[in-house]
């Protein structure tokens, strides 16, 4: 299989600009092809694709040939490719086997590259959408009846057709871990901050270092040794980072105030 990115640009999808991304994944010998937009091209966001493009073939493929992205390399070592760790687990996972281009020579994906020029020129040029979500299920729908059943001009047999004689592995019972990972330390206060907001937590929880898992979807959840902590034994509480740093200043400001009084400073003032 044969995987890359396209930037597509700036486009303002419910108000807001983002940058939107075309993921493509392409099976080699019979040119079946998977696409979704995203609004990342991190490795989290590469994971999830890879995974969906696995669902959407019935099964995960020997090889994989990527660029040299930085999601998945940590570069070269005397002209061996050093795989990101976390990308080397999940291709373990997985198991296929990463391939990285030669450097300079991107045209050794020559499969992909038409696919995405093909769809951005057939799909996406003339779509309309309001909510990303819309445009995928819509180029979901264009892939199963359009593309992937229109005769390859290479093959000259649509890759559905073909599709039957890939051989593709099984996939597993359950599916990689894609969230965004990082630890933070409980407070003396069974306080802890993660993207500028604030949970409080039981006192069981202060002084350790509890995992943060956050999904793609910005949902976040907390973990101590692999246990979920609970909703119903810990109390969210949700600060925004400029609320607290006025509190801060507020108090701070009090304090020097009070210091100020019991000194006799206002009597300076007066005279």
């Amino acid at each position: 299989m044969q995987v890359d990115w396209k930037e597509v640009g700036e486009v303002v999808i419910e108000g807001k600009k983002v940058k939107l991304s075309l993921f493509v994944a392409t099976l080699g010998y019979s040119r079946m092809k998977y696409a979704v937009f995203t609004t990342s091209q991190d490795q989290e966001h590469l994971m999830e694709c890879l995974i969906q493009s696995f669902k959407y073939f019935g099964g995960i493929p020997k090889s994989i040939l990527f660029d040299n992205m930085k999601t998945v390399t940590d570069g070269r070592e005397q002209g061996v490719v050093k795989w990101n760790q976390r990308f080397s687990e999940f291709a373990n996972y997985y198991g296929f086997i990463p391939k990285a281009c030669r450097p300079y020579r991107a045209q050794t994906k020559g499969k992909v590259e038409q696919d995405i020029q093909y769809i951005m020129n057939h799909f996406y040029v003339g779509t309309s959408f309001e909510k990303i979500e819309e445009l995928n299920f819509l180029l979901h729908r264009w892939l199963d009846q359009v593309a992937n059943r229109k005769p390859n001009a290479t093959t000259g047999i649509s890759p559905q057709e073909r599709w039957a004689e890939e051989s593709l592995k099984t996939l597993p019972l359950k599916d990689f871990d894609t969230n965004y990972l990082s630890y933070r330390k409980v407070h003396w206060d069974g306080s802890l901050s993660y993207k500028g907001e604030q949970w409080l937590l039981p006192a069981e929880y202060v002084g350790k270092d509890i995992l943060v898992k956050e999904r793609l979807n910005g949902e976040i959840r907390l973990y101590d040794r692999g246990k979920e902590i609970s909703c119903l034994n810990r109390q969210k509480k949700v600060v925004a980072l400029a609320e607290k740093i006025k509190k801060k200043q507020t108090e701070m400001a009090a304090t020097i105030f009070a210091c100020f009084s019991r000194s006799g400073y206002s009597s300076f003032v007066r005279l």
